[in-house]
């Protein structure tokens, strides 16, 4: 073993550790996003307010539903597909 590999042994062993010292004394979780309480919501349109939380809903039940397909792209077991958020829309919003 040469005197390169193990100072690059050494560095790994020391910054791995530390940097989980780091973490779990939370020196860097300030970096991390915070839950905030939600505001209520006043569009102006009654039925509008109403139907926001049921557009979400719609867009939640879609994803979820993507956890079954086999031939699906990954991104879209996380994330809605334009034609998902389209018939959210219609069926919620627009209707």
């Amino acid at each position: 073993m040469t005197i390169n590999q193990f100072s690059n042994i050494v560095y790994g062993i020391a910054i791995v550790p530390s940097f989980g010292l780091l973490l779990s004394l939370s020196f860097v979780n300030i970096a991390f996003s915070i839950a905030v309480p939600l505001i209520p919501i006043d569009t102006g349109s009654p039925d509008l307010d109403q139907n926001i939380p049921k557009f979400f809903s719609c867009i939640h039940h879609a994803v979820h539903s993507n956890q079954e397909v086999s031939d699906i792209s990954a991104y879209f077991k996380h994330e809605p597909t334009k034609n998902e958020v389209i018939d959210c829309f219609d069926n919620t919003i627009n209707s």
